[in-house]
């Protein structure tokens, strides 16, 4: 007998914010705290993505305490405008893969776990396997991610490992 996954797929539109580098502070009553670099960005961008899971039906999947998840990403980074000609055509000399920005993958990777937290899972130490890419976004296509979310099922009780 093979148990089905449950899974779901879901666009988030927008410009990906990767989680940057926190920085340990204290407060006045010596409570330690992070404060993330990035913050006023990142806080948004993982609004949107906790909003489009939840759309999505992350509710009906959620992964219980214990269930490992698999997360697929797909980032469309916007290009940079120095990569356009004046009439918004591609530059022959354009990089095709986007490894000259700051849009580290595993640091984007870090902002989107960190996203569906409570959502999708309880604790990112839930996601036993990622595959993830970057590329650019071509005009035809919006900026954003698409992730599948899949709660993998335990090949001991008759599920595969898919």
């Amino acid at each position: 007998m093979t148990v089905a996954s449950r899974s779901i797929t879901f666009f988030v539109p927008g410009c990906a914010i990767t989680k940057g580098s926190g920085h340990a502070m204290t407060s006045a009553s010596g409570k330690p705290f992070v404060i993330q670099n990035n913050a006023r960005r990142l806080r948004p961008w993982q609004a949107r993505i906790a909003g489009c899971a939840t759309e999505a039906g992350a509710s009906d999947i959620r992964a219980d305490a214990g269930e490992a998840v698999q997360l697929d990403m797909a980032y469309l980074l916007k290009r940079p405008a120095s990569h356009l000609k004046a009439d918004g055509s591609l530059k022959a000399s354009s990089p095709y893969y986007p490894t000259v920005k700051k849009a580290d993958i595993d640091k984007l990777e870090r902002s989107c776990l960190d996203a569906m937290t409570k959502v999708l899972y309880n604790d990112d130490s839930q996601v036993c396997r990622v595959e993830h890419e970057k590329t650019y976004a071509t005009r035809e296509q919006t900026p954003g991610v698409y992730i599948k979310a899949t709660i993998l099922p335990d090949p001991r009780n008759g599920g595969d490992r898919g």
